[in-house]
Formats: C-alpha cells, structure tokens, sequence
C-alpha cells in the first residue's frame, strides 16, 4: 500500500483546488510510480486529494474511488502516538 497525503491546495478554506505548483507535484509522482504495479487508487470526496491521485491514476488506467469519510480517519491515523 501507497499512502499519499494530499498536496497543499490554493485557497485556505474549503474545498478548494491545488495551487499550480502543487499540480506539478502530482505529475511529478506519478513519474515516480509509473513503474509499480497499482492495481486501485482510493481517495476521499475532496477536490484537492482527486487532483493529487489524479495523474497517477491516469498513468495506470485507473479511476480513482472515492471513499466519503476518509479525512477523519486518516487523520487519526496520521496523528502521532501520545
């Protein structure tokens, strides 16, 4: 499994879109994994995680799943131990 976080998006509030740099930067990982074998890609409902998974999964033929709910608990996961 392939954990990415989300790259920074271009406005501070709601569900707004990645900045061009941010852009560059998920073009720039799926150049880094073209050559795993990727057999999904798993997102959450919010606009800048589709455009960060997005080049990746064109790169693999895939469409990106969306799971509603995910933040929560992957912030949960990601928060470090006590």
């Amino acid at each position: 499994m392939i954990l990415v976080r989300h790259a920074e998006k271009a406005a501070a509030s709601g569900d707004a879109a990645l900045s061009e740099t941010e852009r560059a930067r998920a073009e720039a990982l799926a150049r880094v994994l073209r050559d795993y074998p990727i057999p999904a890609v798993f997102v959450s409902e919010f606009r800048r995680t589709q455009q960060t998974a997005g080049p990746t999964a064109i790169a693999h033929h895939l469409t990106p799943i969306v799971k509603e709910g995910w933040r929560a608990r992957v912030s949960k996961i990601l928060q470090p131990p006590p």
